[in-house]
């Protein structure tokens, strides 16, 4: 699956991995969304929003959550 999903264009990628999250959910329980992020992207973005001097560091860019994918799809 994550072969497949990687070589999508963004928009059918993200469609894809949409359905597949709601899939995740319990038909009993109400509609939630959630978000899967990486906790290293959540660190290096605490570590920059944290920081007294904000112009000697790099935020951490998009969150790319393509380790969590790859262990999602195995």
């Amino acid at each position: 699956m994550y072969k497949e999903l990687i070589n999508l264009p963004l928009s059918d990628r993200h469609e894809r991995e949409t359905k597949y999250m709601d899939s995740l959910q319990q038909p009993n329980k109400k509609w939630k969304r959630y978000y899967c992020i990486s906790t290293q992207w959540v660190t290096n973005w605490l570590r920059y929003v944290e920081a007294n001097d904000k112009s000697s560091m790099q935020p951490p860019g998009p969150v790319d959550n393509e380790g969590i994918m790859i262990d999602l799809c195995k």
